[in-house]
């Protein structure tokens, strides 16, 4: 295997190295679009990733709309030109009308949750059927792209605190 390879599912998948990753530079236009441009969904833009992302954005000049839950504070979202919208990536109908008219989605909302006593619903389902809203909905708007965020969940448990914990090691888990 050559390096900077790996075998995950049955999956050969190339490890970008840490310089080829992209970036958001406010200072490079070529990807920008001027404000009279669709905007752009953010959803989980009151978390970390969304409201990083969000700023960033902003300072290209692009034109964002935030999603965030009913119940959630948009205290972090202060002070930024964003157009905020509430609605629950599960509800399929408040999705299609947070989507409605923007050119690209990032999604980047998702449960913070560890532990739960009943995983299903709190931390499976909203994974996978609200990213299924989310993608179906982008896909009905015919939004230009989608870029789609995950976690380290993904990626499983070491199985020691002294292993390594990269992707080489598959997690095996029914919906990762």
């Amino acid at each position: 295997m050559k390096r900077g390879m790996c075998m995950a599912q049955n999956h050969l998948c190339r490890r970008a190295q840490r310089s080829e990753w992209p970036r958001l530079d406010p200072s490079d236009r070529k990807m920008a679009r001027p404000l009279g441009m669709k905007p752009s969904l953010v959803t989980g833009a009151n978390g970390h990733l969304g409201n990083n992302l969000c700023r960033q954005l902003r300072a290209r000049g692009e034109r964002v709309r935030a999603m965030i839950r009913a119940s959630a504070d948009p205290a972090p979202l202060a002070g930024l030109d964003v157009e905020v919208v509430r609605g629950d990536i599960m509800d399929a109908t408040a999705t299609a009308a947070a989507v409605d008219g923007c050119g690209r989605v990032y999604h980047t909302a998702a449960g913070f949750l560890m532990w739960s006593r009943d995983p299903e619903r709190d931390i499976i389902r909203p994974s996978v059927e609200g990213t299924r809203t989310v993608l179906e909905a982008a896909a009905r708007a015919r939004v230009e792209k989608v870029v789609y965020t995950s976690s380290s969940g993904t990626i499983g448990h070491a199985g020691s605190p002294d292993a390594l914990f990269d992707e080489t090691r598959a997690n095996t888990e029914p919906h990762t």
